[in-house]
């Protein structure tokens, strides 16, 4: 088996409500916050965005390979991915995340099955898999020909 490991790592100074620190994860250094929406100081980024982050970039890396994988071509992708976050006693839950991808095909391609490959990416990515069971995760998809 072979093992891979990232690194980050962050600071933290202040309350729930007035704090902010740094975070340094591979290439990118940046602030972060709780959002203002949730009672926070909304300096740079915040938990929330990063999770819906990694998993927009997670299906749409997913969805490349299966495309690869089944040769499927196409000319790119854009994916708008949204989260649900309910406030409880414990913080922000996420409930639910939602990816809405646009395939871009060449005017006579192909576009057999791609609705069936945007399933198996939304189950696919690691991290749909690592929130299975807590998030529901889904995809929908559109075509364009250009």
């Amino acid at each position: 088996m072979n093992i891979t490991t990232y690194k980050s790592s962050g600071t933290w100074q202040g309350t729930l409500s007035d704090g902010q620190g740094n975070l340094a994860f591979g290439p990118i250094e940046t602030q972060h916050s709780v959002p203002q929406d949730l009672g926070g100081k909304g300096i740079g980024t915040n938990p929330e965005e990063l999770i819906v982050s990694a998993a927009s970039s997670c299906f749409l890396i997913t969805l490349g390979a299966i495309f690869q994988f089944k040769n499927v071509s196409y000319k790119s992708l854009q994916v708008n991915s949204e989260a649900d976050f309910e406030v409880t006693q414990m913080g922000p839950q996420m409930r639910a995340i939602r990816h809405h991808v646009k395939v871009f095909v060449d005017a006579n391609g192909e576009a057999a099955d791609v609705e069936s490959y945007i399933k198996d990416a939304e189950k696919g990515c690691m991290i749909s898999a690592a929130l299975s069971g807590n998030v529901s995760v889904s995809a929908s998809g559109t075509i364009i020909q250009e």
